[in-house]
């Protein structure tokens, strides 16, 4: 009777771990379905990939505001709304390779992502 009652702790002691990491891996992925991720590389070279600035599930806070500054602190790029539509222009022209900081904020009062995005012309 007593192994019989251990065998069932040990038992129920394994499923709740079970169910405590499927839940969490649930819980992950649903945090990867609405985190966004600011790619940190843009590479406008007209080659189709990387041409623009992704930034993974922006879609999903529509009150969204983007802004992209240079290392000396000058305003390049502002957008409410993102939509993974930006070049790496200022004023019509081609940004200067290098590194820029961005500022995301969601528009959902949660903390504001920061980052640096490098921008490269003759990445091949």
């Amino acid at each position: 009777m007593m192994v019989a009652q251990t065998d069932m702790l040990a038992l129920k002691s394994r499923l709740q771990n079970t169910l405590t990491s499927m839940k969490t891996a649930e819980e992950q992925k649903l945090a990867n379905d609405t985190a966004i991720f600011p790619a940190n590389l843009v590479t406008p070279n007209g080659d189709g990939r990387n041409d623009t600035w992704l930034i993974k599930n922006i879609s999903n806070y529509q009150n969204n505001s983007v802004k992209v500054f240079s290392i000396n602190g000058q305003l390049i790029y502002s957008r409410q709304n993102y939509d993974n539509s930006w070049n790496a222009t200022y004023n019509g022209a081609p940004l200067v390779d290098g590194a820029y900081v961005y500022i995301i904020d969601k528009g959902d009062q949660t903390p504001l992502v920061k980052g640096v995005l490098n921008v490269i012309s003759n990445f091949k």
